[in-house]
């Protein structure tokens, strides 16, 4: 197939024209009608707009989580933040990190005034298996990120017990 026959044509009566039942002027008008008919669709289903959703994945913050027999760890970029712009809460077992940052710049000029100014934020919470000690909680900034280290009670310890393989007689 060749790559023409995808792009709408100005000649009425185009195989697009027909299935859209309108005329396209330009490719930037397609692009807009596609973007409805998609926008339409996944409201039809109960998904988020595609806008909305690109918006909402901005403030989610990058996330790593770890589990060892002794504490999970775990680590939520903040780009751009320093360790005062950054909140680690512990409540009910949900372990929360927000992140706050705010910017501004102005240049004055003889002739002209410019400002900006430029904000940002970051939201995280995880629901943990199991209440933790929050005494026992530690969180350490570095480049960026944020490591939170909580420690697990004593009775979600696993015990490991080393069974030996012998071999079949």
């Amino acid at each position: 197939m060749a790559f023409e026959s995808l792009l709408p044509i100005r000649r009425s009566g185009s195989r697009l024209s027909r299935w859209m039942g309108r005329d396209f002027e330009t490719l930037n008008d397609l692009h807009d009608e596609m973007d409805r008919l998609f926008s339409d669709f996944a409201r039809s289903v109960g998904w988020p707009r595609l806008k909305e959703a690109e918006a909402a994945l901005a403030e989610w913050p990058a996330t790593d989580i770890q589990e060892s027999n002794d504490e999970l760890i775990v680590t939520v970029d903040v780009p751009g933040m320093d360790e005062k712009d950054v909140t680690v809460e512990l409540r009910n077992s949900t372990l929360t990190v927000r992140g706050a940052k705010r910017t501004e710049r102005e240049e004055k000029k003889a002739s002209y005034v410019s400002r900006e100014r430029h904000v940002g934020s970051i939201y995280r919470s995880i629901r943990l298996p199991s209440e933790v000690d929050p005494e026992k909680v530690s969180a350490v900034f570095k480049n960026g990120v944020v490591t939170v280290t909580l420690p697990k009670p004593a009775e979600l310890k696993e015990e490991v017990k080393k069974i030996e393989v012998k071999r079949a007689a």
